[in-house]
């Protein structure tokens, strides 16, 4: 139990260079992982689960709220474990403006950098959305300010920071939708009414070419004639003749009145093959085609058989191995052990059946994903127990084995009872008619849902719980530097904590700023603008809802929770609605107070820049390059300031 709790595996430690070097890199380690649960398992699990869930209408609501709750779990997390945990508010309230002004100045400063070549311009709705964003980053913000000059937090403040993210919760989901031109649907699949069954008729049959040809040929008989020749059948020899297939062509055993010389028409069409009454009649230029071998088809197989394969299920990043440059493949290889204990410990699954086009196959489930149902059936309640003994900090007592064991139970029956109906739908059966196979594959898409949606919530659970251990070690590791170095928990939260939390939403934001230079090249420069425009959008919009979470639930919610449970720190002698924790023992700390004036002032320059004015925009759009940087150098400005006023006092 000491490998994950810092304060135990370095007690007695001095600031030294053997303890530098490895606490750096077991903090380095902490947030590696932290990155690798929320981006790799966690935000595709919740993707998956709410596109399950949830109606065309609000899927695009509902996923974008869970993932940027998902997204800025480690923050979240963090700053929970501060206030219930570690009793540290400051610290939380450090990490937390730390945050918001490196996303708000520097995340945001990278992406008008980034931007610049492109000139983006944003349209009126979305700067208008922008501009809201920031109104509420204002408010919440002013809040901040608000508790740092009383230097407390009372649980009313922490009430109203719900309230206002339940607004800004309420403005998105009450906000007009754009016009079907601006984006494209995605409900034509949904929506479409044809029918892929094939529509025979007794027309498809004939050879219009042939019959085209006949009506051009000029013939001494008239039409009635021409039809009566290959329908008529007297004058033939009053002989019985066995029955031969349709394709057979007419003979020509008419009467001698007839004009031998009048062209034949042939009661076969010409899409048949030649009649032939013995196959050693024909030509050897037919019996001697080949078929090619289809080699392209072996080895697409012989890849995907590779691609799913154990190793690569276990460890993805293995794939394209070779490709990837030296330090890429030590960590990919580093990681394995990482990726194998999270693939086993966390279900993540998008299908569980596979299905064909052919109307007349039936699903199947993959003996992969049967494999892994089972594995984590068995594995994933058993980390979650094991998790929450970490976090807790105890030994593992038997009522919570029996829970654990009774969950595993209940996993390995859902399992078993998916597998068993699959294979009642799939049996055959004379008596079993279309009606009921429909009804009976309707049953089962009902049950994969249900099925798929119970294990990726227990993956949900069990990412939820990895990122609070790795961050309550963070936390842990922080605390043993503030104690090494009499370094104050304002500083340490507005410097490294906040800085190391913020690198994921630096990389990811500018990353989808970079998406358009991945798409094939539009006609001309202003497609290529606009289709940047968008991406620029959903990427400041990114940035502005992680600040808003980092300040109104990070320190709302923890606090709230913490001064709910009446945790140590708490003054409880007060009416429980104005319960408050201190931040600081002595006085104001006037770091949160520069923290939160700095960003307020960046937040005031935003909204004129969004505000649609047409000089401002203009200039924006032409120095974009350079309004980013000055935006990090903002921030730079304001972490100087702190750090010049901890080494004064």
């Amino acid at each position: 139990m000491e490998l994950p709790h810092p304060s135990a595996l370095f007690s007695g430690s001095h600031l030294d260079v053997p303890f530098v070097v490895l606490s750096l890199a077991y903090v380095a380690t902490c947030f590696i992982h932290l990155g690798l649960c929320a981006s790799d398992y966690l935000c595709p699990t919740v993707a998956t689960l709410t596109r399950a869930r949830s109606s065309a209408r609000s899927r695009g609501i509902l996923a974008a709220v869970l993932l940027a709750w998902c997204n800025s779990s480690p923050d979240l997390v963090t700053n929970f474990m501060s206030w219930t945990s570690s009793h540290t508010p400051a610290l939380s309230v450090g990490e937390v403006l730390g945050s918001s002004g490196f996303i708000l100045c520097v995340v945001q400063g990278a992406l008008f950098v980034v931007m610049g070549p492109v000139r983006p311009r944003l349209d009126a709705n979305h700067a208008r959305h922008i501009f809201q964003d920031l109104s509420f980053v204002l408010v919440a913000v002013l809040t901040m300010l608000y508790v740092s000059l009383r230097n407390e937090i009372t649980l009313l403040n922490c009430a109203l920071m719900l309230a206002l993210y339940a607004g800004y919760i309420a403005s998105k989901t009450s906000a007009t939708t754009e016009s079907p031109g601006e984006e494209p649907s995605l409900e034509l699949s949904e929506t479409n009414d044809y029918d892929p069954a094939p529509k025979f008729s007794v027309l498809s049959a004939l050879d219009y070419t042939a019959l085209y040809a006949v009506m051009q040929q000029s013939s001494p008989l008239g039409d009635d004639a021409i039809t009566m020749q290959t329908l008529d059948s007297r004058g033939l020899d009053a002989q019985f003749v066995a029955p031969r297939p349709l394709t057979v062509p007419t003979t020509q055993n008419f009467n001698n009145s007839l004009n031998n010389d009048r062209p034949v028409v042939h009661s076969s069409p010409s899409a048949f093959a030649p009649y032939h009454d013995d196959n050693e009649d024909l030509p050897d230029a037919i019996n001697d085609v080949e078929l090619p071998i289809a080699y392209e088809h072996t080895l697409h197989s012989r890849l995907l058989r590779l691609k799913n394969g154990a190793l690569f299920v276990l460890a993805p990043q293995l794939l394209n191995f070779t490709t990837k440059s030296v330090p890429a493949r030590l960590l990919a290889i580093t990681m394995v052990p990482s990726t194998i204990i999270l693939r086993l410990t966390c279900p993540q699954f998008q299908d569980l059946l596979q299905r064909s086009e052919d109307p007349g196959d039936k699903a199947v489930l993959e003996p992969k994903n049967l494999i892994l149902m089972l594995t984590h059936s068995v594995c994933a309640p058993g980390c979650a127990l094991m998790l929450l003994a970490i976090l807790l900090n105890s030994h593992i007592a038997w009522p919570y084995i029996l829970v654990s064991v009774v969950a595993a139970t209940s996993l390995l029956t859902s399992t078993i009872a998916f597998r068993w109906q699959i294979l009642q739908v799939n049996r055959f059966s004379l008596n079993d008619t279309e009606i009921h196979d429909d009804r009976a594959a309707m049953r089962l898409d009902v049950l994969e849902r249900y099925v798929m949606t119970l294990f990726n919530a227990v993956g949900i659970i069990n990412c939820v719980l990895w990122i609070a251990v790795f961050a309550n070690a963070l936390i842990e590791v922080m605390i043993i530097y503030q104690r090494l170095t009499n370094i104050s928990e304002a500083v340490l939260g507005l410097t490294i904590f906040s800085w190391g939390n913020s690198v994921s939403d630096l990389v990811s934001n500018v990353a989808m700023c970079k998406l358009h230079l991945k798409i094939d090249s539009p006609p001309n420069q202003d497609e290529r603008a606009q289709l940047a425009s968008r991406y620029f959008f959903i990427a400041l919009s990114a940035c502005l809802g992680g600040i808003l979470l980092n300040i109104l639930i990070g320190v709302g919610l923890s606090g709230f929770t913490s001064m709910l449970i009446n945790a140590n720190g708490v003054n409880s002698n007060k009416f429980w609605l104005f319960r408050s924790v201190s931040l600081k023992t002595t006085s104001i700390d006037y770091k949160f107070v520069i923290s939160a004036v700095f960003i307020l002032v960046q937040d005031v320059l935003l909204l004129v820049v969004f505000s649609g004015i047409p000089v401002v925009t203009d200039f924006v759009t032409q120095y974009s390059k350079y309004v980013g940087i000055f935006l990090c150098f903002w921030w730079g400005l304001a972490t100087l300031t702190n750090v010049i006023i901890e080494t004064a006092a």
